[in-house]
């Protein structure tokens, strides 16, 4: 099942999918492109979410033990300052799932118990 969904204020439309592990290729995961997601679907609060940063907003970076403050995240690497509030953030009613293009959470990742997986790919309009 794949659903579209345009968002006109940031220009860019999304493609969502659910399917099972089992028919995911687990090495094109570790070289997904970077407006693309894949999440394990148990560890989502639905619905999902969209903004731009705010101040006090953190997440868990995917490889990270602890959490960070975003504004930290971006000043890692080193995303100048007039461009962090162009950043879209997918959110469900928890946490960030995905700093879109740069990095997923490390709360939502799959494991060798994941059943289903959300794959999310986004595309952006000129």
């Amino acid at each position: 099942t794949v659903l579209n969904k345009n968002i006109e204020q940031y220009k860019i439309r999304f493609e969502f999918s659910i399917s099972s592990l089992e028919n995911i290729d687990i090495n094109k995961l570790k070289s997904l492109p970077a407006n693309e997601a894949i999440f394990d679907l148990s560890k989502i609060s639905f619905p999902l979410k969209l903004r731009s940063w705010q101040t006090g907003d953190y997440f868990k970076p995917y490889g990270a033990s602890h959490r960070k403050k975003l504004h930290d995240f971006f000043i890692d690497i080193k995303l100048p300052k007039e461009c962090r509030r162009l950043v879209p953030l997918i959110f469900d009613k928890e946490k960030i799932l995905w700093v879109f293009s740069y990095r997923t959470s490390e709360d939502v990742k799959i494991s060798n118990i994941t059943g289903e997986v959300l794959y999310l790919k986004v595309f952006t309009k000129n």
